[in-house]
């Protein structure tokens, strides 16, 4: 099955198959879209305002992972927490690249997925901070990232 980048939603069954006449579903997944990828970063600009009525959460926009308790993005992540969903709903993108996803979705016609790693009030210092011997160290704004993606 050849799914096609476009403004659509697939419905997909998986199967695990021993030979032509034994099979067994195995998942059935829905809402599925095909399109472009994107990692934001940065200080809180970068994905501040998902809470305010406006921020764009289209049909199409998803994103993974969410803020839990901490606002500004530095509560430890739990490495259980794998949502997909739509962007701005429970997967917080922000305003900046909620606006993006928009802007994409309705110019170039293909669903957008934007993973945010924005921590708010931070430096670029602290952005950068990467633990060599454990690089998605959840204690870290890049760690947290990085398991996202």
């Amino acid at each position: 099955m050849d799914l096609k980048s476009e403004l659509a939603e697939y419905d997909c069954k998986f199967y695990a198959i021993r030979n032509a006449s034994d099979s067994v579903l195995m998942a059935t997944r829905t809402n599925i879209v095909v399109g472009d990828s994107y990692i934001v970063n940065g200080q809180s600009n970068s994905y501040a305002g998902f809470e305010f009525p406006d921020s764009y959460k289209g049909k199409f926009s998803r994103s993974f992972g969410r803020f839990y308790s901490d606002y500004f993005n530095y509560d430890k992540y739990l490495e259980s927490d794998t949502l997909w969903s739509l962007a701005n709903v429970k997967s917080p993108v922000g305003q900046f690249a909620g606006e993006l996803m928009r802007l994409i979705i309705e110019n170039e016609k293909v669903p957008v997925c934007i993973i945010n790693g924005g921590s708010g009030g931070s430096n670029m210092d602290y952005n950068l901070i990467r633990n060599p011997s454990n690089p998605i160290d959840f204690n870290l704004s890049s760690g947290r990232l990085l398991y996202r993606v």
